[in-house]
Formats: C-alpha cells, sequence, structure tokens
C-alpha cells in the first residue's frame, strides 16, 4: 500500500506565504486553502496513494513544551489572514473524504513519524512537508517530499536514503545528532553555543553520533576551542537530541486502511467550495455541480445581453467587476500589430471599448497585467505581441480557444470564433441590433464565454488539461516573444552569396547547352524535355498532357545515362537557393536588421511548429551550399547563438513506446543505434559493419518511423524493393518490441478512432474505415508514426517552455529566437552563453522521463553555421573509416596530393588498406561524412593529407594540420617541387625548406620541409618536479582527460620528468570514469578506464608542481588552497559544461591546445 501523510501546517504555511492574498466576493481569505488544495492534486498526481492521511498540529502544549519551556517560544501565531482558513480547510478536507489527524500533546511532525513507522516491507510512505526535521524518517520505505521554493518557483525534491547521503554525508538517523549539535533557531532548540552545521556535520560524518563524541571527547581529533564548547554545553546537546527526535510512537490510529480515502461528501464539499467561490476546484476534484444549489450559476440566457459602448462604456466600473470575479472573456481587435478595440463579455453585457476613447490603454493594461484576473481569449499569440507593444504584461492567461479547438480537432481547416460555435453547439446570440458591418464582431465576443466553457469541458474530457494549459498556452508567450525578437542576418553576406550563385548558376547554364547543343529556356519543363529525350535521346520515364515528364523523380533516374542531367538538378538546386533563399530573405529583412519570421502553432496535423514569411525551416542544409546560408544568420554584436539540437529523438520516443529493451539497451548504453541496427540486419559484428551498411540501417531506422515500406525505402537507398524488404523484416525480427507496437497502436486506432501522444494530443484518423484500400494503408502507417512525431513535437514545445521560462527566471537577457524542428537557438549575450548553454542542455533532456535518456547537443557560435559545428569533429581513423579514406586517396591526383609512401602502393591496394590501419591516421568528419584525412608515421613525419574534392577550399586541410601540430614539435613532410600550390600552402602553414631532391623513382625534384614548434624545447633528464594535477569537480571526466592528454604530450615532446595526475574537490572516492570521457579518449588513443576519481587530498597539494583548474570557478577555489605562483587556469570559451561525448571531445581538444600554453608556464621551472 502507498500511504500519502501530509504535514497540513507546514503545506498550508507555504501555500498561504506563496500565493498573494486571495478573497471572496464577501472578503473572506482563500490563498492558503487554494494552494494546499493545487499541493494536493499535485501529490496525488506525483504519488498515486491508496490512503491519505493529513496531519494537524492543536494549539495545547505538547510533551517537548513541558521538557523545555523556551521550546518555539519565540514563534509569534499564525496570521489571521492564515488562522480562519485552517478550520474550513480541515472540514473541507474531510468533506473530501480524507483523515484528517489531530494528536493532543503531540506535533503533526509526530504523527508523520508515527504512521511512516507502520509502512510494512510491501508499503511505501511518502511524507509531504517543508519542514527539513522530517528528513531523518527517510528510510528504505519511507521517502520524504520537501516542498521548497527555488527562483521564486515552489518545488519539490523527493528524498531517499542515498540523497540524504550525498547532500549531508551522512544516514537519515544522523541528522538527529546534528541538530543536536548545531541546535535550531526556528524551533529555539538550543544546541551547543557556537557549534554551527559546518562543525556539526564534520563531527557527526566522523565520529557518527553524540554519544561516540562525548565517550571520546578528550582524545578525539578535533580544536581545542570545539572541545571547549561541547564541554560546557553537553547537557544541552542531549537534551536537543530529545527535542529534535521525531517521535514515532504518538497514540493515533495506525490502521492504514482507516486511511484509504471516502466517498466525498459532494453536498458538503459543493457548499465549502462555492462559499471559497472555487468552481473549478470542484470541477478537478470530479465533484457533481448540482449536489448544491449554487446562486451565481443560475441559468445563463446569452441571448439576450446588453450592448454598452462610447460614452456609456465605464472602463473603470469595468475592471472592478473584472478583478471582483477574478476573469474576463474578451476579444481584441488587432490592426497592424496594435489594440484597435476590446470586447469584454459579461452575463447580461457586452461592453465594446475602442483605442480612440480616453483611458483605454491604461484599461488595456491594468486588464492584461492583473494576476488574479484569468483571462479567457482567442489567438493569444498575438495578444501577447500586441500587449507588448502597448507596454503591458500580459499574465494568467487561461483559456485560448484557437488552442483549445486545435487540441481537439487538429485537422480542421479553420479555428475563428464563430466556426467553432458552430463545430461544437454552442448557439451565437443574433445580435440584430448591431449593424451588419459589426454583427459579426459582436457576435463573436457574445458566443465567447460559452464558448470557452464548453471547450474546457471537451478538453477536460480529453485529458488534455496540460497540454493546453502547461504546453500550448504557455507556448504562444514564448512564439510571440521569438516572433518579435527575431533574428539578425547579414545582408551584405546575403547579397554577396547570391551574386556567387548567380555566377555558378551562369557557369551551369552554359554547360548545359554545350551539352545540348543550343540554347533553350531551363525552366520550360517542356523544352527541357525535348532536349533531352529527343535531342539527346534519352529514355523517357513519364509523359504529361503537355509532353515530357522532367520532375526531379525522372531527373534522379536518368542521373547515370548522361552528364547534363546531374547539371540541370544542380542548377534547379541553386536556382531556388538564390531565389528564395537569397532573393527571398532579402525581401523580409525589417528596419532593425532582422528577419521575423511567423511561427504557426495551429498549422499540422501533429502538433509540429511551422514556419513562413519566411520559412527558416526549410533552408536546404543537406548540400554544402545551402548549409552555408546559415552563416548569414549572426548574433547581435556582444552576442552569440547558442544552439541546442535533439540527438535522434524520435527514434529514442519509438523505443520507449514501443518498449523494445534491445533498442532502449542501445540508446542507454551510449552506443550508435545505427551501427548497431546494421549488425543485426546484415548479421554480422558490429567492428565489421561498413559506412554503406551503417548509411542503409539508418535509413531503416528513421524510414520506419514514418511509417516507411519496401517500395519507397528501395528507392531511397537504390536497393531493390526484395532487399528493402528483407532489411525492414531483419528490423523488426531484432526490434520485436517495434512490431508489437506498431499492431498495437493499429488496433487501437481502430477501436477508438484515433492515436494519441504521450502527453494527449490526438489526431483522428478516419482513413481507418474508408473502404478504399491505399487510404486504409495510409491512415495505418499514420497511425503508427503520428504517435511518435507527435510525442516529439510536444517534448520540444515543453522544452521551449521551460527554456524560456528559465531564461527570464534567471534573470538572463537570452532569448530563445528560432525553432528548427529538433532544434533550439538562443541569443545570449557572450558573457550570459555558458549559464545558457547548461539551461537549454538541461530543460532540453529534462522535458520528459522515458525509459530512454533524451539527449541533447549544445554548440556556440558567432553565426547559425559555426553554432551547428558539433557535425565537425577531427577524430583517429577507425576500421569503418577505411572504405571512405581508400576513396579519397585513390580518387585524388597523386601529383597533386602525394601520399609520400613508396610509390608502389598506387599499383598495391590490399598492401595499402594493410598498412593504413597501423599509421597515425586522422579524419575529418562533418555530419558523419568523411572528408579528409592525414597520416603520420613515427617522430612526426607526415606521410600524406588528402581532402575529398567536393571538401576542398574550406579549410579543412589546415585543421587536420593543426592537429598534427598539437601532436608534435616537429613535423616533416616531402612534397613534388612542381606541386606549386602545396608548397606554397606549406609554406603558410610555416614549413621551411630542409632538403631539395630527386626521387630515385620517379625522377621528380623533392622538397623536404620542416616545422618546427618555436614555443617548446624538449627536456631530457631535466629537473624533476611534482607532478601536474589537473583538478575538477567529480573527477570523473574533464579533469581525468587533461591529465591523460597531458602525459601523453610529455611522452610526445620527450618531456622528462614531467607526470600528470588528477583529482576533485568534490570527488567520490573510487567512482569510475564517466563511460561518454572514455568514450572520447579512446577515439584520441587515450585510455582513461582504470582511473577512479580521488578527492584533491593536502598531500597532493602540497607535492603539487602545479595545481591546473579547468574553469574559473575551481581556479578561485584552489587560489584559497594554495599560492598563486602553483596554481593555473588551463581555460578556453568551449563549453564543456555538457555531460555527453562531444563535450568530452571539446574537452580533449581544450587539453591539447592548453599544455602548450601550460608547457610555456612549467619549462623554467624544470
Amino acid at each position: 500500500m502507498k500511504l500519502l501523510v501530509i504535514d497540513g501546517n507546514s503545506i498550508l504555511n507555504r501555500a498561504f506565504y506563496g500565493i498573494k492574498l486571495l478573497t471572496t466576493k464577501d472578503g473572506h481569505f482563500t490563498n492558503g486553502i487554494y494552494g494546499f488544495l493545487n499541493i494536493y492534486l499535485r501529490l496525488k498526481e506525483l504519488c498515486a496513494p491508496d490512503a491519505v492521511a493529513v496531519a494537524f498540529d492543536l494549539r495545547a502544549p505538547t510533551f517537548r513544551h513541558q521538557m523545555y519551556g523556551g521550546y518555539k517560544a519565540q514563534r509569534k501565531g499564525m496570521p489571521p489572514e492564515l488562522a480562519e482558513q485552517l478550520p474550513i480547510l480541515k472540514e473541507l478536507l474531510s468533506a473530501l473524504g480524507l483523515a484528517v489527524v489531530e494528536c493532543e500533546g503531540y506535533e503533526a511532525d509526530d504523527i508523520l513519524g508515527t504512521l511512516s513507522a507502520q509502512c510494512g516491507e510491501s508499503d511505501l510512505c511518502y511524507l509531504a512537508t517543508g519542514d527539513r526535521d522530517s528528513l531523518q524518517l527517510v528510510g528504505e520505505r519511507v521517502h520524504v517530499l520537501l516542498a521548497a521554493t527555488k527562483m521564486g518557483k515552489p518545488v519539490t525534491t523527493e528524498y531517499d536514503e542515498a540523497a540524504i547521503r550525498a547532500e549531508y554525508g551522512v544516514e537519515p538517523r544522523q541528522l538527529i545528532e546534528i541538530k543536536a549539535l548545531m541546535g535550531d533557531s526556528s524551533d529555539n532548540i538550543p544546541g551547543v553555543a557556537g557549534i554551527g552545521q559546518k562543525t556539526a556535520m564534520d563531527l557527526i560524518q566522523r565520529f557518527h553520533s553524540l554519544d561516540e563524541i562525548y565517550e571520546n571527547l578528550e582524545t578525539i581529533d578535533i580544536k581545542p576551542g570545539v572541545r571547549a564548547k561541547l564541554q560546557k554545553d553537553r547537557d544541552m546537546a542531549f537534551l536537543s537530541r530529545t527535542l529534535g527526535t521525531v517521535c514515532r510512537e504518538a497514540p493515533v490510529d495506525c490502521d492504514m486502511t482507516h486511511y484509504v480515502p471516502a466517498l466525498p461528501d459532494s453536498a458538503a464539499a459543493m457548499r465549502l467550495l462555492a462559499s471559497l467561490e472555487m468552481f473549478r476546484m470542484a470541477e478537478r476534484f470530479g465533484l457533481d455541480p448540482n449536489a448544491v444549489p449554487v446562486a451565481e450559476e443560475a441559468e445563463q440566457k446569452p441571448e439576450e445581453f446588453t450592448v454598452v459602448s462610447g460614452k456609456e462604456a465605464d472602463a473603470n466600473a469595468l475592471l472592478s467587476r473584472l478583478r471582483e470575479g477574478g476573469e474576463a472573456y474578451f476579444l481584441a481587435s488587432i490592426l497592424e500589430g496594435a489594440i484597435d478595440r476590446i470586447s469584454v463579455a459579461e452575463p447580461e453585457r457586452l461592453t465594446v471599448l475602442t483605442a480612440q476613447e480616453e483611458g483605454f490603454s491604461e484599461f488595456a493594461s491594468a486588464l492584461f497585467a492583473d494576476q488574479n484576473i484569468q483571462k479567457h481569449t482567442h489567438d493569444v499569440k498575438a495578444l501577447y505581441a500586441a500587449a507588448e507593444r502597448l507596454g503591458a504584461a500580459l499574465v494568467n492567461v487561461t483559456m485560448d480557444t484557437m488552442l483549445a479547438g486545435y487540441l481537439l480537432n487538429p485537422s480542421a481547416s479553420g479555428y475563428d470564433v464563430l466556426r467553432l460555435a458552430q463545430e461544437y453547439g454552442v448557439p451565437v446570440p443574433p445580435c440584430e441590433q448591431a449593424a451588419q458591418e459589426e454583427r459579426e464582431a459582436l457576435q463573436q465576443a457574445a458566443v465567447l464565454r460559452r464558448l470557452c466553457e464548453k471547450l474546457e469541458l471537451l478538453v477536460e474530457e480529453n485529458g488534455q488539461q496540460k497540454l493546453l494549459h502547461e504546453v500550448e498556452i504557455p507556448l504562444a508567450r514564448v512564439l510571440s516573444g521569438m516572433e518579435q525578437v527575431g533574428f539578425e542576418v547579414d545582408r551584405g553576406g546575403i547579397e554577396s552569396f547570391g551574386e556567387m550563385l548567380s555566377d555558378r548558376i551562369g557557369n551551369i547554364v552554359q554547360e548545359i547547352y554545350n551539352a545540348v547543343g543550343y540554347e533553350f529556356n531551363l525552366n520550360s519543363p517542356k523544352q527541357l524535355g525535348e532536349a533531352l529525350f529527343d535531342k539527346l535521346g534519352l529514355p523517357a520515364r513519364k509523359k504529361t498532357k503537355s509532353g515530357y515528364s522532367t520532375n526531379a523523380e525522372v531527373l534522379e533516374s536518368l542521373a547515370n545515362e548522361h552528364p547534363v542531367v546531374e547539371r540541370i538538378l544542380e542548377y534547379r538546386t541553386l536556382a531556388k537557393l538564390k531565389s528564395t533563399y537569397c532573393e527571398g530573405l532579402i525581401k523580409v529583412i525589417a528596419a532593425d536588421g532582422r528577419i521575423h519570421s511567423t511561427l504557426n502553432q495551429t498549422e499540422t496535423r501533429t502538433g509540429r511548429i511551422s514556419s513562413t514569411e519566411p520559412n527558416l525551416q526549410n533552408i536546404p542544409v543537406r548540400q554544402e551550399l545551402g548549409r552555408e546560408m546559415r552563416r548569414f544568420f549572426r548574433a547581435k554584436e556582444g552576442c552569440v547563438l547558442v544552439d541546442a539540437d535533439y540527438s535522434q529523438i524520435e527514434l529514442r520516443v519509438l523505443a520507449h513506446m514501443a518498449d523494445d529493451q534491445a533498442m532502449i539497451d542501445a540508446f542507454n548504453s551510449e552506443a550508435d543505434i545505427h551501427t548497431i541496427t546494421a549488425s543485426q540486419v546484415f548479421n554480422m559484428p558490429s567492428e565489421l559493419v561498413t559506412p554503406l551498411m551503417r548509411s542503409r540501417a539508418k535509413a531503416v531506422n528513421f524510414g520506419i518511423v514514418y511509417g516507411i515500406g519496401a517500395f519507397s525505402l528501395a528507392k531511397d537507398i537504390g536497393v531493390t524493393r526484395k532487399e528493402a524488404d528483407q532489411y525492414i523484416k531483419g528490423y523488426l525480427a531484432h526490434y520485436a518490441g517495434v512490431q508489437r507496437y506498431m499492431d498495437r497502436v493499429v488496433k487501437q486506432a481502430k477501436e477508438q478512432g484515433y492515436v494519441s501522444t504521450l502527453f494527449g494530443r490526438r489526431r483522428y484518423l478516419p482513413e481507418l474505415t474508408a473502404s478504399n484500400a491505399n487510404l486504409r494503408a495510409f491512415g495505418e502507417r499514420v497511425a503508427r508514426n503520428m504517435p511518435i512525431q507527435g510525442t516529439a513535437a510536444d517534448i520540444i514545445k515543453i522544452a521551449m517552455v521551460k527554456v524560456d521560462e528559465r531564461l527570464r527566471r534567471e534573470n538572463l537577457r537570452a532569448r530563445l529566437i528560432m525553432q528548427v524542428h529538433d532544434e533550439l537557438i538562443v541569443e545570449a549575450p557572450e558573457k550570459e552563453a555558458q549559464r545558457a548553454a547548461r539551461i537549454l542542455n538541461e530543460e532540453m533532456e529534462g522535458a520528459c522521463k522515458m525509459r530512454v535518456r533524451l539527449k541533447a547537443d549544445v554548440h556556440q557560435g558567432k553565426t547559425w553555421y559555426d553554432a551547428k559545428g558539433r557535425g565537425l569533429v577531427i577524430r583517429p581513423f577507425a576500421e569503418v573509416d577505411l572504405d571512405a579514406v581508400m576513396e579519397i586517396w585513390l580518387s585524388s591526383n597523386l601529383q597533386a596530393h602525394p601520399f609520400i609512401v613508396p610509390s608502389y602502393w598506387a599499383e598495391h591496394l590490399e598492401e595499402v588498406k594493410r598498412l593504413i590501419p597501423q599509421a597515425e591516421v586522422y579524419v575529418h568528419e562533418s555530419d558523419g561524412v568523411v572528408n579528409g584525412f592525414l597520416g603520420l608515421t613515427e617522430a612526426g613525419n607526415i606521410a600524406g593529407l588528402f581532402i575529398s574534392e567536393q571538401a576542398r577550399g574550406q579549410g579543412i586541410g589546415k585543421r587536420l594540420l593543426s592537429k598534427a601540430k598539437r601532436l608534435y614539435s616537429t613535423l616533416l613532410l616531402t612534397v613534388y617541387e612542381k606541386n606549386v600550390r602545396a608548397v606554397h600552402f606549406y609554406q603558410r602553414e610555416g614549413f621551411h625548406l630542409v632538403e631539395k631532391r630527386e626521387d630515385p623513382d620517379t625522377g621528380q625534384i623533392e622538397y623536404r620541409m620542416r616545422w618546427k614548434n618555436a614555443r617548446i624545447h624538449t627536456v631530457e633528464g631535466g629537473a624533476k618536479m611534482g607532478p601536474i594535477v589537473y583538478v575538477g569537480q567529480k573527477n570523473t571526466m574533464h579533469s581525468v582527460i587533461a591529465a591523460a592528454v597531458c602525459n601523453e604530450m610529455a611522452q610526445r615532446w620527450r618531456l622528462a620528468g614531467l607526470c600528470a595526475v588528477s583529482a576533485g574537490l568534490a570527488a567520490q572516492k573510487e567512482t569510475v570514469v564517466c563511460p561518454v570521457a572514455v568514450q572520447a579518449a579512446r577515439e584520441f588513443g587515450l585510455e582513461i578506464s582504470a582511473h577512479r576519481a580521488q578527492p584533491l587530498s593536502d598531500e597532493l597539494i602540497r607535492e603539487a608542481g602545479m595545481l591546473v583548474a579547468l574553469n574559473r570557478t575551481d581556479y578561485e577555489a584552489l587560489l584559497k588552497l594554495a599560492p598563486p605562483d602553483r596554481v593555473y587556469l588551463q581555460e578556453s570559451g568551449k563549453d564543456l559544461s555538457a555531460g555527453d561525448v562531444w563535450a568530452c571531445r571539446r574537452s580533449v581538444d581544450q587539453a591539447f591546445d592548453g599544455f602548450q600554453d601550460l608547457w610555456l608556464t612549467l619549462r623554467g621551472r624544470m
């Protein structure tokens, strides 16, 4: 049985002080009760208890008062505003069927302790309180739900035994011992004078109990002053322990079955809630509103109302009534971004206020900003923007009929007020007294109240309240803000890029004309068809009424028939890029130099957000030129872009929803899901999976999410339909849970008529009952993939709300400015970039708890292109790279890019394949594609530097060479004299001619060139210094990597006497290294798996030659422990806060870069 015991006094106090004072019309205070009931409902949802008890203190003295007269003597009584709510709350809880428990002579804490002590082996007890005294009750079967306020927001933290140990370093029962020593000023428990929390915790962590301390007081290792204080207040210490110990034997009913909630007394509960004016709360508790007559709920007659406008409309009186009622039903007419009119609907009254009337702005601002007025309106996103323009903050929006209508029917053609009223059977007043042009506007406002009530009821029936109120409505404010902020662009850069495209397009067009033999209109399908199929004689695939088909599908099927086809496809890509994304973007740049795209919340059936005017979500990024467009989207001066992208979110959602253990394990082990899938589909070990196999497995993985069939998959990956069918069957055989999920979800969809996401978003599927087989098949595909895509859409929306709220809560200037599919972009001041990155990572990964961990990759850059750099990595060669490396090498011009090894390699490929993995080879990878590689032999000899043809001119060679410069103090290479471009390239990179000689095999002149790092020198047999100690926090990730890099570089540079270790300021001894750190280190040839965390000890500090911190916080901590000349900060602008493999890769890069600067400091001391 699960028992929830609530500390009634503690939770009521928190509710009372956490919510501003609320009153009924007759002046009774209600905020404490309202907050308590909300907290109870959240606790009920969190715990799903079988039994509930609410414990309260009595005013009579307890045994503690009798024991110590000063106990709680300084406490003031309840404020009268709270005191009047207490008896009403107790009565209401009893009416709701919940047990109220009180015990004379004991406190609510003691009741919690007594009831929790009754939990047997099969029970679980939750104690809900705001008092940390109850943490001593935590046990194997007892958890404490501690209510607190952080950053102005209420939070609840669940404490089990592990959480207590982690926070306090002691067992739960030992918290009593700590309190006995330090006392408690809030309860007036004296403790030992002069002993604070830090000293008390240290004493109990080392000596475990008060008894142990006092039995050995003369011999234990403590400061003399502490010993004297303990001796003086011995009696007070033991008295304080007794006072602070929660009693577990209070004389209360301990039969848990007596705390199972009874059926509520609906009439009594409704009477109380009605007197408190909490009608919505009655609905949340499932009470029958007809159980007791409510005068305020008299029959409404919406058809009979009076329109009040002009001078008759008293804005002040209206505002007073709205404040009194606590809610407002209104529509705002918005013209060119400004509010032109507000129509407020009240029972039997419709008040119309216009912007031209005196006091309009003041009324609108006061209405929008009043936290106690719940706002019911339509299209709140536009209203947020208009309110912002007015200089007002729109708060407490509880209903948007457009968003509610969208949730109820995401396939509808529109969501205007009158259409919704018609769809849901809400009668529309005729408004015959109004002029024709005014009639529709008045009808919309007059029907709004009953429409809101109807939609709210339907949303509740669908279980979509949280989706509407906690996701969609808060998201509207976020999207409104994003639209207003916009995205800064580089107009000049776009124009120059467009000119470059024009030149390329012109050259391509000329090539096409030359190939065909004459000029024609490339944009005319008829003329293009004649050129391809009549003039060149290519096989025609399809014919239309107007002639040959030349769509993309046809041209792609002809790509191998003639070179001109590739040129035509390239022409179309570049022409669209130029017209849509160069010329198109320039047209919509606003006066502030930013593009303000419209983010649509009600357009897609899956719940995804769409972008228009312009559509920034459709910028083509599959090709390098398309990705180049991102260079022109930039952060404003003094800011950077922080870009976060969910990693394979839909596949992770699929793994969770399908409950497929194989897929769940693959994700949670941080393995490459596509490689694992390939190994299963192709039935071979993972290490033998080729890039082609992985690519095909990737297509299957993502294809399954979108309901792909064998025919479409075959086209996508270029195999036969039979092969594609085999891939799909192999996939479903391995991931059997996916097959079960697809069968189950289709069956449920047919039974229910709809499918839904994890958050209750629905999509209705009438296609499933269609007589047409193709339509039914379409319905089944949608049934399979909509819950996955829709859940992913819900998660990104939740993340957006959380990110925005947290940025504001932490008073940051950083703001969300764009959402593209599973990617969020924040524009942050440079000083806030790290915090913004951490917030993005934490809130995106914490947006939804599933069996599979969500993963977000976060990066920064001045431009969108730079901020998407997570796809770029230089890493050691792996066996899976062999095919790609060989392809680049073989396709290169050996004269222009000589791989300086014996020339016979070119004729002996198998020998090359055998030798390449044995050499020191590094590859440059972008978005999973190998673009180039660098080959090194021992002692820093560059054996070759190759870049793929399509990746040349992007600085990849320079980046690969920089990698070699980090690894070796001296580099050597040989290049042919006639390869002038290569010679100049290496000269620019600091290489100097060492020797000029003739190649005996080819007879060509070759240059032997050398680069030497002038900043370092080798030390052989130099003076030995103490170890370099890299210091982090937990000593399981970045500090371990940095120490490994230091030792690697000392060996490479032959720096005798130099060694490194690592430690942590908050390390738990013997903790293993984080798996993603091990993975990243291995990619760079470093092995750190044997390391075990160690705390930074006094001995290490004394022996260290240098203490190295990796961030400023740790650096400042080290300055307090050691002299400044022995503390060093190795810092970069790179974000290392994330705990993923990309952060660890960046950590390795930073360690290599930072070592050279560190060495400049160290070498003078050796």
